[in-house]
Formats: C-alpha cells, sequence, structure tokens
C-alpha cells in the first residue's frame, strides 16, 4: 500500500471522537462554575444590600448618640433616647476607650467575654463580632472597610463562605417560605463623636422570598441557557461514535463477501506480534480458489462472488478463537491461523481445505495455498502483514497446476531464489549494455569421419560481481519477464557479427544455430526482424540456423507456421530442438517444413537407454530420413553411442564426448582441426 493512501486511511480510521468528549466535559465544567458564580453572585449581592442597609442604620443610630450626648451630657440619657429609635437592631451596647462594658439594652446580656468571641453557636445562626468601621471621607462616595475583633479585615464573601460553612439549618428543621430565612447574625462598632466611646449594634441578615425567588429564577434561567448547548455537545458525541463505527465497518469490510477484507488484517496484525510472545505463534496463508474466472464464464460474475462469499462464511466457521480470514483479491483469502510449529499449521490448512472442499462438492472447487509460519526467530523475515502475505503467495506460486488442493510452504531456499531473482532482473538491462553476456560455441561433429559440421551458440553471463553464471540461474528468469526476447536478438547480432568477421578474414564458416524462445514468436513480424538483423552484417542467411523448441508449438500454430515459412523464403534453415522431449513431437513434424531435427538427450540417458532408447532413436532417424530432414544428437558422452549413431545414419553428434561449450577464441584454435579429439572418456 502507497504511503499516501495508507495516511488517508490512518486519518480515516482515527477520526477520534475525544475532541468531542472533551469539549462536551470542558464545557459542562464551565456551566457548572457560571451557574455557581451567578448563584453565589446573586446571593452576595442580596446579602451586601441587607449589610449595607443595617450598617446606614447602625451609623445613623450612633450619629443620634453623638448629639444626644453632646446636648445632656449623660449616658444614661442617651441610652433612654436612642431606644425608641433603635428598635429595629436586637441589643445595643456603650463601650468606653478600652472596650468595656458600659451601658446596653436588648435581649442579650453584655458579657464582654462573649461579645470579642469570633463565634458563638446559637439557634441556626451564628454571630460575628465586627469591632470597627473604618471610614473614608475624602473621597466622592463613602466607603469603608470591615474589621473583625482581632483587627482583621472581613469581606462579604467571607461572610457568606462562613454563614454556609456553619449550620445554616439545624438537623431536623424546616424553612418556610414564606417567611424570611434566617441567614447569621453580627455586631457592628460605631466611634461616637470624639467622646473615645463606641456604639456596637447587634444585627441580623435574612433572606427574603422574593430573594430566594430571584436567585431561583437567575440559576434556572443560566442553567436552561447552558444546558441547551450541552445538549447538542452530547448529540454530536453520540452521532460521531456512530459515525466512527460506520466508517470502522466500511473500510474493513470486502464489498463482495461481506466479511473481512486486507485493511482488517493489516490493522489487527499487531495482535499476532503481541501473541508471539507468549509462544503462540501464528502463520499467514494465501488461500486461492483456482479457475475462479472460469467459473464466472460458465456461471456469471453474479454467481462467483455468492461462492465467494459461501467460501468467506465456511472459513469463518473453521477458525480458532484469535484467528482472522478475510478476503484479499478476486479469488484469493487471506488466514491467520495459529500454531506452535509449520507441520501443525499446515495440517490445519490442509483440513480447513478438505472441510470447505466437502462443503462445495457439487462444484468440485480446487484451492492452492502458500503458508508463510512467523516463528518470532531468526527465520522469521517478515517485518509486516503485507510481507508474510507476498512471502505466502510466493510459496503459493511454486505449485504446478493441477486439479487437487495443495498447500506450499515458503522457506529460506524460496527466499534466496526471489532475491537472486531481483538481483538479475535489476542487473540484467546494464549487463546487456555492457556486453556481459558472452557467446560460447559447441560443435557439431559428423559421427564417421569427425569432421565438423556445424555449432550451437550458447550464452553464458560472466558478471563483474557474480563472477561465471551459468544458463539455468537466469535463462528461466529472463523466459518469466520477458528479456529474453532481448537476449535472443542479443544472440543473432554477436553470431552475425562472428561469421561476419570469419568471412572477412577468409576463414570457412558453418551454419551456426541460434535458439528463439517461444515468447518471440508472438511477434508479427518475427522474420523480417530477423531477417533484418542478419543483414546488418552481410551474411548469408544460410549461415545462420534458426532453432526452436517443441514447446513452442502449443502457442498459436498458424503463427508459428507463419513465421517459420517465411524465414525459409529468405533462405535460413529450421531446427527443432528437443525432439521427443514433449508429447505433439509427431503432429508437429506433419505441419511444419524443417530442416534439421535435434534429438533430445533425454534419449541417452536413464536404465533402458541401451535397449528401448535405441530402438526409438534408430526410428526416429529414418523417421526424419523419409521427411528430408538432417539429424542432431546432442548430449552423447560415449564412445557406444557416437558408434551406434554413427551406423543408423546420424548426420550430426554434439555432445561433452567430442566438445563442451567454449568461448570464440577457443573454438577458433579447434575449428580448423582436422579430427577432433574426446575430451571426456565415460
Amino acid at each position: 500500500m502507497s504511503k499516501k493512501k495508507e495516511e488517508k486511511l490512518k486519518k480515516l480510521r482515527k477520526k477520534h471522537i475525544w475532541p468531542s468528549v472533551v469539549g462536551l466535559l470542558l464545557f459542562s465544567c464551565i456551566s457548572y462554575f457560571i451557574i455557581t458564580f451567578s448563584t453565589f453572585t446573586t446571593l452576595g449581592y442580596i446579602v451586601m444590600a441587607e449589610f449595607m442597609d443595617d450598617f446606614e442604620r447602625s451609623q445613623s443610630l450612633s450619629e443620634l448618640c453623638a448629639d444626644e450626648y453632646s446636648g445632656s451630657g449623660s449616658w444614661d440619657y442617651v441610652m433612654e433616647r436612642i431606644e425608641p429609635s433603635s428598635r429595629f437592631t436586637d441589643s445595643v451596647a456603650l463601650l468606653d476607650g478600652n472596650g468595656d462594658f458600659v451601658l446596653g439594652y436588648g435581649e442579650r446580656s453584655f458579657d464582654l467575654s462573649i461579645v470579642y468571641k469570633d463565634v458563638i453557636s446559637e439557634g441556626f445562626g451564628t454571630e460575628i463580632m465586627f469591632t470597627g468601621i473604618r471610614l473614608y471621607r475624602d473621597t466622592a462616595e463613602s466607603q469603608f472597610d470591615i474589621f473583625d475583633s482581632e483587627n482583621a479585615a472581613v469581606s462579604v464573601s467571607k461572610i457568606i463562605r462562613q454563614a454556609f460553612e456553619w449550620d445554616f439549618i439545624s438537623e431536623g428543621s424546616e424553612i418556610d417560605l414564606n417567611e424570611n430565612a434566617y441567614f447569621c447574625n453580627y455586631w457592628i462598632g460605631f466611634p461616637v463623636g470624639d467622646t473615645g466611646r463606641q456604639i456596637v449594634v447587634r444585627d441580623d441578615i435574612y433572606i427574603r422570598k422574593r430573594d430566594l425567588i430571584v436567585i431561583g429564577s437567575i440559576s434556572i434561567i443560566t442553567a436552561v441557557m447552558l444546558i441547551i448547548p450541552c445538549i447538542f455537545l452530547l448529540i454530536n458525541v453520540i452521532r460521531d461514535v456512530i459515525t466512527s463505527g460506520k466508517v470502522r465497518r466500511l473500510i474493513y469490510t470486502d464489498p463482495v463477501t461481506g466479511g473481512h477484507n486486507w485493511l482488517y488484517v493489516e490493522h489487527y496484525s499487531n495482535l499476532m506480534k503481541k501473541t508471539q510472545r507468549r509462544q503462540v505463534h501464528y502463520a499467514l496463508v494465501d488461500f486461492c480458489m483456482r479457475k475462479y474466472r472460469a467459473y464466472c464464464a460458465c456461471h456469471g460474475v453474479s454467481e462467483g462472488e455468492a461462492l465467494l462469499e459461501k467460501i468467506d462464511g465456511l472459513l469463518q466457521t473453521h477458525l480458532l478463537r484469535g484467528e482472522m480470514a478475510a478476503h484479499y483479491s478476486e479469488a484469493d483469502f487471506v488466514l491467520v491461523l495459529q500454531g506452535k510449529t509449520v507441520d501443525e499449521v499446515t495440517q490445519r490448512v490442509h483440513d480447513i481445505t478438505a472441510k470447505v472442499t466437502t462443503a462445495l462438492k457439487h462444484n468440485h472447487i480446487v484451492f492452492h495455498s502458500g503458508v508463510y509460519f512467523a516463528d518470532g526467530g531468526e527465520n522469521d523475515i517478515a517485518q509486516s502483514a503485507a510481507q508474510m502475505y507476498n512471502y505466502a503467495s510466493s510459496a503459493k506460486h511454486t505449485i504446478r497446476e493441477s486439479e487437487n488442493s495443495e498447500a506450499a510452504v515458503f522457506n529460506k531456499v524460496l527466499l534466496d531464489e526471489q532475491l537472486w531473482e531481483h538481483h538479475v532482473e535489476v542487473r540484467m538491462d546494464e549487463a546487456l549494455e555492457k556486453e556481459e553476456f558472452q557467446v560460447y560455441l559447441q560443435p557439431k561433429y559428423e559421427p564417421v569421419d569427425g569432421a565438423l559440421r556445424g555449432a550451437e551458440a550458447l550464452i553464458r553471463w560472466i558478471s563483474p560481481e557474480d563472477g561465471f553464471v551459468s544458463p539455468g540461474k537466469f535463462i528461466p528468469i529472463f523466459e518469466r519477464n520477458g528479456f529474453i526476447t532481448k537476449i535472443d536478438d542479443y544472440m543473432i547480432s554477436h553470431v552475425a557479427a562472428q561469421q561476419a568477421q570469419w568471412i572477412a578474414e577468409g576463414k570457412p564458416i558453418v551454419p551456426v544455430s541460434v535458439n528463439i524462445s517461444r515468447a518471440h514468436f508472438t511477434q508479427a513480424n518475427l522474420a523480417e526482424h530477423i531477417r533484418d538483423l542478419v543483414d546488418q552484417y552481410n551474411v548469408p542467411h544460410g549461415a545462420i540456423e534458426i532453432e526452436l523448441t517443441e514447446s513452442a508449438f502449443f502457442d498459436d500454430k498458424d503463427a508459428l507456421l507463419g513465421t517459420v515459412m517465411r524465414l525459409k523464403e529468405y533462405g535460413f534453415e529450421i531446427s527443432m530442438d528437443d525432439f521427443g522431449a514433449g508429447y505433439s513431437s509427431l503432429n508437429s513434424l506433419k505441419d511444419l517444413p524443417l530442416d534439421v531435427l535435434k534429438l533430445d538427450a533425454e534419449f541417452f540417458r536413464g536404465n533402458n537407454a541401451n535397449e528401448r532408447g535405441e530402438v526409438v532413436v534408430s526410428e526416429a532417424i529414418k523417421l526424419a530420413k523419409s521427411l528430408d530432414m538432417r539429424i542432431v544428437a546432442e548430449g552423447v558422452e560415449k564412445k557406444e553411442q557416437v558408434d551406434f549413431l554413427a551406423k543408423n545414419g546420424c548426420d550430426m553428434i554434439q555432445g561433452f564426448y567430442f566438445a563442451k561449450p567454449m568461448p570464440i577464441g577457443d573454438f577458433e584454435k579447434k575449428h580448423w582441426s582436422e579430427t577432433p579429439k574426446p575430451v571426456t572418456q565415460a
């Protein structure tokens, strides 16, 4: 998966709902503080208004006391005069300059040990003693500070807070909302003129019914205004949760089977790694239905998708806890199985395959599976689920086309082969450009007198990095990736160039055969293409023999026949390599106008090579002679074989008995020898 696509999927998968949740919680906290603040602010305003009213009346009483005393000079007369004017207060006391009690009236006996205590519990409330009032008359508005008995400033908020900390309502008591609610009481002291004495007045603060209505109304209105946005935020959170679930299901659901898809496997692959630490290993399996397209061609695409859905359901029923199955693409499924050993997992794959196949017996479905076992050890080379699946798929592709369900396990050998194939594909273009591929020639000799009759051009790779690379290690790779067609052109050009050089040097030349791969015969103008390559060097077409394998006959027969006919018209000779290796040899001879027939080396190997093989070879030689074709026997390694072939009229022998494939320089030295000498004796 590309990084760009992976990032988009991550963003989609991780569409978090936490911003909505945090927003809801944050707004709820702010709403709580706003409601609390507005309630206490309103309460503080009411208490402050009550207190200011009492303060002004107490101050007026103090001024009255000063006026009466200045007129009479008697404190008893002052107390008698002010009593009718101070009915709004519970008690009034006159204190001397030392703060000692002088005179007073009211319900309370003025014991100084009681008056000067900060807190005195009584009934529903608690008394607060404020011993001083500091007036500021030099400002535009009168201001004051309130002091407690220890001369510490007291704020209205402190009064309210202390009132709530005390027992505002005693246990078992009731509040009648039709009456005033007792809040707290307090003492206020005022100086009496310049006499040095102080009037101390006791007052009470009540929360009236109308005050409660105001406080409640403001709190309710504030709460309603804030609860409505909270409801919308809560709805948004619920909607995000539902949407997130839908998105996740959409991402991880396969549109064909309705089950899990590959992204589900990738997302939960970390679970496999965590489980491996507990010595429970996992294997990833590429479980593939063969001939799915043929099934769709017969039954329709909709029936094919219905079959895939059924297979997915069957796989799900045979999984253990902690395992999973998902649809990858077309007819490929991904299985994540657990087991202690690779053999145990492989047996699980066989069991699951058997059960699914049995359930689908009326459809005759065949499954091929590739297994990658992640043991968590040094042999565990896969770092991701995608890499594991790639290895499992590589193992699956090693299974030959068959009508039986099979499973293959990815191993180190297969990995080495893939690494080598990748290395070859990276290097092949550069190697071709730098002519690291070299032409070797293997001579063909007349079996009776040993005279040189021709040669076969073979390719060898001399790599600066890898040294000598045998054809078996790179030719199959080139055939799979199509690079073999470039190799064909390379060989034809180099053989033609070498023939041109020998002609220019006045040396005798013999036909040199060049193998053309079956992939090249798909080219419509192949005959003209080969002709043009050879004509660049002004070499007679008869000096180049075009060699094709019998397997090319299984492709487009008409196209092959047309190409061969045009090549013969241009003067090229055509030979068939590996005759007898396939099952259509006689049919090929019937249709193709060949010039040379090369007997496969397997005719001369095996336990029955001297008996049944000789019969087949002798009859093949007779058949070729009847069709006016020359016979080349390749892979000849023994003198007895040479004698037999000479006796039966074989035209040319190619094999290690006379010469191995050799560089052109060595071929030139040996080319003009009168009689070739065997290099090996078996």
